[in-house]
C-alpha cells in the first residue's frame, strides 16, 4: 500500500526558544550589536548595528516583555507537539537549511536528501557556548534517532523521475553533525524514538547556488507526489524547520508569507524576491517548499511572534503552523474561532 502525507507543519528553531529565556534572549541581543549576526533587510541591504540603530527603529525592549513573548513561542510550540503527536506518525521528513554542520565550502549541494539509517543529533561542539547549550537543550543534545533508509531512497527515485537534481547524504563525516535545524525539530515535535526522521538539506544561506523560491516550491510539489507514490503504508508529515524573518525583524514580509501559506496562494510565494532572502531570512525557503506539499490538507492554525530583541529592529519573526488532513473537510468560517491571542489563527 502507498504512503499518506497527513500533514505539513512549520517551526522556528530559533536558540531563543530554549527554555531559559532570559540568558539566551540577552545573548542573541548582543551578538546583533557587535556584529556577529548578519543584518541584511528585505531589499538585501547589509547593515552595520549603529546605522541600522540611527534609522530610530524603536526603544530598547525590556526584559519582561521578552520573557512574555518567550512563553508565547514556547507555549505554540508545544501546542504544535502535541498536535503532530496526536496524528500517530510514522515519518518526518523534515525540510531545514545546513549551516555549516553537515557541508561546508567544499561541497554545498543546493538540495540535498539524507538516507542514513541513524540520525545523529550531535552536540554543536564549533558554536560559542550560550549557542551551544541552547541548541542542547532544543535537541542537538547527542542523541540518536532512527532515520529511514528504503523511504529515502524511494523518495529520491521519485523526485528524480519528477525532474529534480537531488544529492543523496549516506552517511556523516568525521567531525560533521545533523545540524541545529532538525534537533530542534525531532526532539520539540517529533519526540517518539518509534518516528523515523528523513532530512531535506536546502541551501538557503550561500551563494552562488541557493535555490529559487519557485525551485523550493517545486520540490515540495515533487514531494508530495513522492510521499504519495511511497510503499509501506506510512502516514507522514513535512515540517519546515527555521525562520521567519532574521535578524531584521521584517513583519509585513512574514504576514505576507503565512497569508500565502494560509491562502493557498503559490504564485506570491514563488515569486518571493531573492535579495530579501538571506541571512536567517532565507529560511522562509523551507517554509515554501512545505507550501509546495500542501495540497488538498486544511489549514489548522498558525502563531505569529515578532520578537524584537534591541532597539535597532533586530531579533527574529518566530512562527509555527500546521496543515492536517483532517480539516481539509471542514468549512472556513465554521472552522474560524474567536478570542484567539494577537498573532495567532486557528481554523481548527
Amino acid at each position: 500500500m502507498s504512503s499518506d502525507l497527513i500533514a505539513v507543519a512549520g517551526s522556528s528553531h530559533s536558540p531563543m526558544l530554549s527554555s531559559e529565556g532570559r540568558s539566551i534572549w540577552q545573548s542573541r541581543a548582543e551578538s546583533d550589536r557587535n556584529g556577529s549576526t548578519e543584518l541584511i533587510d528585505v531589499a538585501g541591504r547589509r547593515w552595520a548595528y549603529d546605522d541600522l540603530l540611527a534609522g530610530g527603529a524603536g526603544a530598547e525592549p525590556d526584559v519582561d516583555r521578552w520573557l512574555g513573548e518567550h512563553l508565547r513561542a514556547r507555549t505554540a510550540m508545544a501546542r504544535l507537539g502535541k498536535d503532530l503527536e496526536a496524528l500517530d506518525l510514522d515519518l518526518a521528513v523534515i525540510v531545514g537549511d545546513d549551516q555549516l554542520e553537515m557541508f561546508d565550502a567544499s561541497s554545498m549541494p543546493a538540495i540535498a536528501l539524507y538516507s542514513g539509517p541513524e540520525v545523529p543529533l550531535e552536540p554543536l561542539e564549533g558554536m560559542p557556548a550560550p549557542l551551544r547549550e541552547a541548541f542542547r537543550d532544543l535537541g542537538n543534545d547527542g542523541s540518536v534517532r532512527q532515520g529511514d533508509p528504503d523511504a529515502a531512497v524511494q523518495l529520491v527515485r521519485s523526485l528524480t523521475e519528477s525532474g529534480i537534481d537531488i544529492t543523496v547524504v549516506g552517511g556523516i563525516g568525521s567531525g560533521r553533525a545533523i545540524g541545529h535545524a532538525y534537533g530542534a525539530i525531532a526532539k520539540q515535535l517529533v519526540p517518539d524514538p518509534s518516528i523515523r526522521i528523513v532530512p531535506v538539506f536546502l541551501n538557503t544561506y550561500y551563494e552562488p547556488n541557493q535555490p529559487t523560491p519557485r525551485r523550493c516550491h517545486e520540490l515540495g510539489a515533487a514531494l508530495r507526489r513522492a510521499i504519495e507514490a511511497l510503499a509501506g503504508n506510512r502516514r507522514v508529515a513535512v515540517i519546515a524547520s527555521g525562520g521567519l524573518s532574521h535578524f531584521i525583524v521584517d513583519q509585513e514580509l512574514d504576514h505576507l508569507v503565512l497569508a500565502a501559506m494560509e491562502n493557498g496562494d503559490h504564485e506570491r510565494l514563488q515569486q518571493l524576491a531573492t535579495p530579501g532572502l538571506e541571512s536567517g531570512t532565507s529560511e522562509i525557503r523551507n517554509w515554501v517548499c512545505a507550501a509546495g506539499a500542501i495540497g488538498d490538507l486544511g489549514f489548522r492554525w498558525s502563531e505569529y511572534v515578532p520578537v524584537v530583541r534591541t532597539a535597532a529592529g533586530t531579533g527574529t519573526g518566530l512562527a509555527f503552523a500546521l496543515w492536517s488532513a483532517e480539516a481539509r473537510a471542514e468549512p472556513r468560517e465554521a472552522a474560524m474561532t474567536s478570542g484567539t491571542p494577537e498573532g495567532e489563527r486557528d481554523h481548527g
